[in-house]
C-alpha cells in the first residue's frame, strides 16, 4: 500500500457532491421563475437602448440575465441565512435540507495533489480556458 487514500466512491461522490449541486440550482430556477413571474420589460427600455445605439431586445436580455442572478443570489443568501440562524429544517427551500459535507473528498483531494507532485490536471487548465472564451463570447453579444 503507498499510503494514500484510495480514490473516492463513486456512492461517496454522489453524497458529497449531490447536495452541493441541487443547492446551487435551486436558486437560479427561483430566480428564473421571478423574473419571468415579475417581467422585467419596461417602456424605458426603447429610450434606454436609443441612447446606446443598441436594440431593445439586447437590452432586455442583458436585463433579464442581471435580474436574474441577483433574484437568485438574494434567495440563496436569505435562506442560508434563515437556515443557519432560524431554523436547519429551512434550507431544504435550496432543494435539500442537510448541506454538502466535503471534507473526505478535500482530503481525498489534498493526497491527489500530493501524490502530483502538485502538477494541475492539463483537462482544468482547458475547462477554465473554455468557460472564458464561453464568457467572452456572451458578454460581446450583450453589451
Amino acid at each position: 500500500m503507498s499510503g494514500t487514500t484510495p480514490a473516492a466512491s463513486a456512492p461517496a461522490v454522489r453524497e458529497a457532491v449531490t447536495p452541493s449541486i441541487v443547492r446551487t440550482v435551486t436558486p437560479i430556477i427561483v430566480g428564473a421563475v421571478l423574473t419571468y413571474v415579475f417581467g422585467v420589460e419596461a417602456g424605458w427600455l426603447r429610450s434606454l437602448a436609443d441612447s446606446f445605439g443598441l436594440t431593445e431586445g439586447a437590452i432586455s436580455t442583458g436585463l433579464t440575465l442581471v435580474v436574474t442572478a441577483v433574484l437568485s443570489s438574494v434567495y440563496y443568501t436569505v435562506v442560508r441565512y434563515l437556515e443557519v440562524n432560524v431554523r436547519p429544517s429551512l434550507g431544504a427551500l435550496l432543494g435539500v435540507a442537510r448541506q454538502p459535507i466535503y471534507a473526505r473528498l478535500r482530503d481525498q483531494a489534498a493526497d491527489r495533489i500530493r501524490r502530483d507532485n502538485g502538477q494541475t490536471d492539463p483537462l482544468y487548465l482547458i475547462v477554465i480556458v473554455v468557460v472564458v472564451v464561453i464568457l467572452i463570447i456572451l458578454l460581446t453579444r450583450i453589451l
